[in-house]
C-alpha cells in the first residue's frame, strides 16, 4: 500500500474554501448565461495548460490497449450532444 505525504499547515477543506469563496466572488451577479461561458472559458483554460502534461504510467493492473489517453476519453463531455456549450460560436 503507498504511504501518503502529509504536508504539514497544508489543509484540503481550507484550500477548497479559499477557492470557493474567490469563484463565488467572481460570478456573483452575473445572469445564468454569463455564469455559464465564466465555467466553460475556465474549463477550456483548464484545458489549453494541461494539454501537453504528460499521462502517469497506467497501473500495473491496468491492460495495455487501456493505457493509453484520447482526447475523447479526457474530455467525455464532447461526446455528449445534450450537454451545449455557453454560446454558439465556441
Amino acid at each position: 500500500m503507498k504511504e501518503i505525504k502529509v504536508i504539514p499547515g497544508f489543509s484540503c477543506i481550507g484550500m477548497k474554501r479559499k477557492i470557493q469563496k474567490r469563484v463565488y466572488e467572481e460570478i456573483k451577479g452575473l445572469s445564468v448565461e454569463e455564469e455559464l461561458a465564466y465555467y466553460h472559458a475556465r474549463a477550456e483554460r483548464f484545458w489549453r495548460k494541461h494539454k501537453n502534461r504528460p499521462v502517469a504510467a497506467p497501473a500495473a493492473h491496468t491492460r495495455p490497449e487501456e493505457a493509453t489517453v484520447s482526447l475523447k476519453a479526457a474530455r467525455p463531455w464532447r461526446n455528449r450532444p445534450w450537454i451545449r456549450k455557453a454560446s454558439p460560436d465556441c
